[in-house]
């Protein structure tokens, strides 16, 4: 798995409301037997109007869907379903959601 792939979520419980999971931990942790995450949830999903520069939105497979960056989570690989998309084009964006969560900048 790359860094900014989008898999689809392989816990059939959060399914419906979050169905790809965006790998934000570098290749070099490939290794790890976890993966940190983020969920990309549908827009609709999404209760109330999400912070832009935290949770940016992305088209993906006909549907928009809402990075939910402040759900960050490190996930088994058994719950990395198969590769989607990747989006290192949107890597600005997604680094940018990132420092916001972390460093409020």
């Amino acid at each position: 798995m790359n860094r900014f792939d989008v898999v689809r979520n392989g816990d059939s419980a959060s399914q419906r409301r979050v169905p790809y999971l965006l790998i934000v931990q570098s290749e070099l942790l490939a290794d790890f037997p976890t993966h940190v995450v983020v969920p990309l949830i549908r827009q609709k999903g999404v209760g109330s109007t999400p912070a832009s520069l935290l949770n940016p939105r992305f088209d993906i497979e006909n549907e928009t869907l809402v990075m939910f960056t402040q759900q960050l989570a490190g996930l088994p690989k058994r719950y990395l379903g198969k590769l989607v998309c990747n989006l290192e084009a949107q890597r600005n964006t997604i680094v940018r959601a990132l420092d916001f969560l972390f460093d409020g900048i």
